[in-house]
């Protein structure tokens, strides 16, 4: 068993790395879950489209390698946003806590599952804002729990290449 990261630590030349993640045989994941990547509402940013009008967008992030900080740096390929990603958080609701005190915008990632149980309220109350999921196939819940269209971030992702070509 290994960590979700593993392939993405190798594309990210990560310090350390002495394997090639293509060679090994993928038998399965334990869970399937998208992830989100939200905004505090109070930050102004409400859809990924805010993300590249704002100068200054800050998120919270855990360690080097996890989705929290390799999304935003994914996102800001993607869409040429200029997200900075802080990190050392200890975990998700630190994060959360940081972003209600204003410390940081945004978190790059959060598991859908455990954002729809300990955020319900603020989803309901509208101050946290989703921004893009991520997954293999898109959730209809987060866009009805978000009261808006939440894109795909491969729907964006194929959007973009097909915009470039």
């Amino acid at each position: 068993m290994t960590s979700q990261s593993v392939p993405v630590d190798q594309a990210f030349k990560q310090t350390g790395i002495r394997y090639d993640a293509t060679r090994f045989n993928w038998i399965g994941n334990p869970s399937v879950d998208n992830q989100i990547t939200i905004a505090f509402a109070d930050s102004g940013i409400a859809t990924m489209d805010d993300l590249k009008k704002k100068d200054t967008v800050v998120c919270g992030g855990t360690g080097a390698t996890t989705n929290p900080v390799i999304f935003p740096k994914i996102i800001n390929q993607l869409i040429g946003s200029r997200i900075r990603v802080v990190t050392g958080y200890q975990g998700a609701a630190s994060i959360i806590l940081a972003m209600e005190r204003r410390e940081v915008d945004c978190m790059g990632s959060h598991s859908w599952a455990a954002g729809k149980a300990t955020l319900a309220q603020q989803f309901k109350d509208q101050k946290i804002n989703i921004l893009v999921q991520w997954g293999a196939a898109k959730d209809s819940e987060v866009s009805a729990v978000a009261r808006r269209d939440v894109r795909s971030f491969w729907t964006m992702r194929e959007a973009t290449k097909t915009a470039k070509s």
